[in-house]
């Protein structure tokens, strides 16, 4: 949009201003019409070739730099920001997929550490009543498949008491696998 306005003003001033002679390369290659002014201002923006051209114009319309440079200014502040844009979107997209991995992670882990602790209940229950007493807890240490769990899942076999007095929520001496796993998933 930038372009084309200073194109329009461009061609309107200087490809049909009456101050160069109708042979004038800036009447007859830079600013004859619409889409060849603004080529030419892209490539001002640019600065290729920019400072002869305007000093070429400059000479016969003397208030002519200040629409040029307020055109490099504005197309320079807009293409930086398009570049900006870009970056940053890029960044955000990084970002978002970063914290998508880290949820799918944090909640694979979460299932593995349930499935654990469910796999851990079975082995520590030796009763089978889907009800473990604390005496089932701390004789589980006697059990080597019981104590790699405990190991996987960095509990000591001291804190077994104070564990099971803390996940019982009912208070019943027993813990339900519900109790169980909802407890030391905390």
């Amino acid at each position: 949009f930038n372009l084309f306005v200073f194109g329009v003003f461009c061609t309107v001033l200087v490809g049909k201003s009456e101050e160069f002679p109708e042979d004038s390369r800036l009447r007859t290659k830079l600013f004859p019409s619409v889409p060849s002014s603004m080529y030419t201002l892209f490539q001002m923006m640019l600065l290729d070739e920019s400072f002869p051209i305007m000093r070429e114009v400059t000479e016969k319309l003397p208030g002519m730099w200040i629409v040029f440079v307020l055109y490099i200014v504005i197309g320079n502040l807009v293409l930086m920001n398009l570049v900006l844009a870009v970056v940053l979107e890029t960044s955000l997209e990084i970002v978002n997929t970063d914290e998508d991995t880290k949820a799918k992670t944090l909640q694979a882990q979460t299932v593995r550490r349930m499935r654990q602790l469910k796999h851990l209940f079975t082995i520590l229950n030796s009763s089978g009543t889907g009800r473990l007493t604390k005496h089932e807890m701390l004789a589980g240490f006697q059990d080597e498949k019981a104590r790699i769990c405990f190991q996987a899942l960095e509990l000591e076999c001291g804190e077994c008491a104070d564990i099971f007095d803390r996940i019982d929520a009912d208070f019943n001496a027993v813990l339900t696998m519900q109790e169980f796993v909802g407890g030391l998933s905390r």
